[in-house]
């Protein structure tokens, strides 16, 4: 008798090699997850490698033991479809139990950086996005290995109703897209202060759709994220030092020799101010009324208060010091003011 009619003969003997194999990479498989877990177990914060074997399913070592059976199996061509059909559907569910662990743990540690819950909200319904689109994909895909399904009408069904949906709801989708890449990219955080669009302020929360942010003068301003990456933005919390230029106006009326001591002046002014570094001063224009000083500093402090200060403490301290050299400042009643006292 030919061995090809017993084999079908003799169900055994048929499916004997295709057990043998799909039991053995199973017991393997199920050995190497057991000893991966005993190395893990105990530790107080896994890295990603151990989420990714926490969240491997014993399903995931079937799915592979079947696939590598069948082909070890002499049986009818018409159970093969049904068989790598499970096969997709156990890896499937095992993929989405890896992107699921990927992205809770991203987003576990974007939460522990919130102090308050309501700034978890946005990520939350991130995460929740990302698996959905996930499990969508999965789903098209056992869909399309399903004997005799075709889904063709059906994809480009969805297709072209996403495409309607997508340009009816653009700017949403935009700002959403964009609060995704302000998590990402980060040009900016919670209660960091920025400035755009014309507006400076502190940010109070980053939502799905708008940003909120506190005005230097108290109201609260409302951007969409798309719009507010679209412009230019200025992030004042991670500068390391303000730079600050001022003009500094003098008349012609000085004489060569005073003007020859205001540069150690304003130097002088300068450092002796609290959270500031002299940067340059230099005669920079000469024009019919006036001559033009220019002083540059920069302030190590972060804070918008704090820049104040400094400023206004600078500019007190010169016109003192003006005062007390003679030196007179260009424009109108300042000259009548800062007038020289006679010798």
């Amino acid at each position: 008798m030919p061995t090809g009619d017993l084999l079908v003969n003799e169900p055994l003997a048929a499916w004997l090699p295709g057990l043998l194999a799909a039991l053995g990479l199973f017991l393997a498989f199920m050995l190497l997850r057991a000893l991966l877990l005993r190395r893990l177990e105990g530790k107080t914060a896994p890295n990603i490698f151990a989420r990714l074997v926490k969240a491997t399913n014993s399903l995931t070592g079937l799915a592979l033991a079947l696939g590598l059976g069948s082909r070890f199996i002499l049986q009818p061509p018409e159970y093969l479809p049904y068989l790598r059909l499970l096969v997709i559907i156990l890896l499937g569910l095992q993929i989405t139990r890896w992107v699921s662990a990927l992205i809770d743990a991203y987003f576990e540690k974007l939460d522990s950086s919130e102090a308050e819950a309501e700034h978890r909200i946005p990520q939350r319904a991130i995460a929740s996005l990302v698996k959905i689109v996930v499990w969508a994909i999965v789903v098209l895909l056992i869909l399309e290995n399903i004997p005799y399904l075709h889904i063709s009408s059906l994809i480009t069904g969805l297709g072209i109703g996403g495409i309607a949906v997508s340009l009816a709801a653009q700017k949403v989708i935009a700002d959403l897209l964009s609060s995704i890449t302000i998590r990402l990219d980060k040009p900016f955080a919670v209660g960091d202060s920025i400035s755009a669009g014309g507006f400076t302020g502190k940010v109070e929360l980053i939502g799905l759709r708008s940003t909120r942010l506190r005005n230097i003068s108290g109201e609260e301003l409302t951007f969409s994220n798309s719009d507010l990456l679209a412009s230019p933005i200025q992030n004042f919390t991670r500068m390391d030092e303000r730079r600050v230029q001022n003009s500094l106006p003098v008349s012609y009326r000085n004489s060569p020799a005073k003007l020859e001591v205001l540069p150690a002046l304003v130097r002088k002014i300068v450092e002796e101010t609290p959270n500031t570094r002299f940067g340059s001063f230099y005669l920079t224009g000469l024009s019919d009324l006036r001559m033009r000083y220019t002083l540059t500093y920069y302030i190590s402090s972060r804070e918008f208060e704090a820049f104040q200060q400094a400023q206004n403490a600078i500019l007190l301290a010169l016109l003192g010091g003006l005062k007390a050299e003679g030196i007179v400042l260009a424009g109108g009643d300042a000259e009548d003011d800062f007038s020289p006292t006679e010798e």
